[in-house]
């Protein structure tokens, strides 16, 4: 068995996010919700992550965003490396 075994989709905690424009670093915390149970933690090896605009931000390989922030509207989109069709989406908006 593998852990997107019957998940229903990704879940992004705090997926919509306001913020002032300038230093900013926050974790991404990802769970797989399933079909036949609760939601659970999946770790950010497993998930590939992407910033679009960037908006001054970046998101590593561990899902950890950073950077200085500028004015705009960032979607960070966060998919399963195994099964890419398991996404989710969080929305950073700066002010």
């Amino acid at each position: 068995a593998n852990w997107y075994d019957n998940v229903e989709g990704l879940i992004i905690e705090d997926n919509y996010v306001e913020i002032e424009a300038g230093d900013y670093n926050r974790q991404l915390v990802v769970y797989a919700y399933y079909r036949d149970g609760a939601p659970k933690q999946i770790d950010a090896s497993k998930l590939d992550f992407a910033i679009d605009p960037a908006i001054g931000l970046t998101v590593s390989e561990s899902g950890l965003i950073e950077g200085t922030a500028s004015a705009g509207t960032g979607i960070v989109t966060v998919s399963a490396k195994e099964k890419p069709e398991l996404k989710a989406s969080a929305t950073i908006i700066c002010a």
